[in-house]
């Protein structure tokens, strides 16, 4: 069996290998849309509870 050969991590990544601006840009694109989207279900809880003790508040101390 022969090893699995390793590579330097300062060794230059081969041409095939590296980063495109496309790809880096899609990237970034991705990231953030994926974080909001499993963010949305907490802060739309967030929201709705936060209404919910808006309203019992005004409702048990007669604010309006």
């Amino acid at each position: 069996m022969s090893p699995t050969p390793r590579t330097s991590p300062t060794h230059a990544r081969p041409v095939r290998e590296t980063y495109s601006a496309r790809g880096l840009l899609a990237y970034a694109a991705v990231v953030p849309v994926f974080v909001a989207l499993l963010a949305a279900p907490t802060v739309m809880l967030m929201f709705t509870l936060g209404a919910l003790t808006a309203v019992l508040l005004n409702t048990a101390l007669g604010l309006l």
